[in-house]
């Protein structure tokens, strides 16, 4: 009889299906190429800009260019010397944290493997549905893939 055992993957909190493209072995770089990088940074400056709708074009810019503007909007969050530009860079760079693709590329960087294509990707009881202070609390659930591990 085949043993079988849960895999919990937190960034699969976003998709029922890990898309093929995803579970490839190249993770998404930065942008290489100098206008890339070049676009990123005008971006990450005109979150500074005194229009407002500059700055939201910018925000909405670079949440769409994605996992490749990380490096960038990190330290803008971090190290710009101004306000707007270091709020805006972390709020960008939360959205793009909560990707599916953002959270492969960080569950790569665990080192951890990638569940094969035909893993069933199911969703479980983690908790909660006890009393506390009277009150029953909300069941909390979890998604993972359903492994073959071998033969038990």
């Amino acid at each position: 009889m085949l043993r079988r055992c849960l895999l919990p993957c937190l960034f699969l909190h976003f998709a029922l299906i890990l898309p093929d493209a995803l579970r490839g072995n190249e993770p998404v770089q930065p942008p290489k190429e100098a206008s890339d990088r070049a676009q990123v940074e005008r971006l990450i400056r005109q979150l500074g800009s005194k229009e407002f709708s500059e700055r939201e074009t910018a925000t909405r810019q670079l949440e769409k260019i994605g996992p490749p503007a990380m490096e960038a909007l990190r330290a803008a969050a971090t190290g710009s010397k101004d306000p707007e530009v270091r709020r805006r860079a972390a709020a960008v760079a939360a959205v793009i944290e909560n990707t599916l693709e953002q959270l492969v590329i960080d569950y790569r960087s665990l080192g951890l493997p990638m569940p094969p294509k035909d893993a069933p990707l199911v969703r479980y009881e983690a908790g909660g549905g006890g009393l506390v202070n009277g009150k029953v609390q909300p069941k909390v659930y979890g998604l993972a893939f359903l492994l073959k591990t071998g033969q038990g």
